[in-house]
């Protein structure tokens, strides 16, 4: 039987590396864009392409893509705007 145990999953993140959740994280928000492409269709708020170009950004980070220091500055702003109700 399946269940849900949040200290046991908040243990497990917990004991991952930073770019191990980073990707954890990165795959969630993979997740739902769909649904937030949905939403922004039907109620006419957010942008997901904005969001879709912010996850392109973080992969490339993690995948080592990024060369230097990643300016979050834009991004954040990107994501800001998206959610913009």
């Amino acid at each position: 039987m399946l269940f849900y145990d949040e200290d046991g999953i908040l243990a497990r993140l917990e004991s991952l590396a930073p770019p191990h959740r980073s990707a954890f994280a990165l795959g969630l928000a993979e997740r739902w864009l769909p649904a937030f492409y949905v939403f922004s269709e039907t109620a006419g708020q957010g942008d997901a392409s904005a969001i879709r170009g912010a996850l392109e950004c973080c992969w490339g980070v993690l995948a080592g893509s990024e060369t230097g220091p990643v300016d979050e500055g834009p991004v954040s702003e990107q994501l800001k705007l998206a959610v913009a109700c």
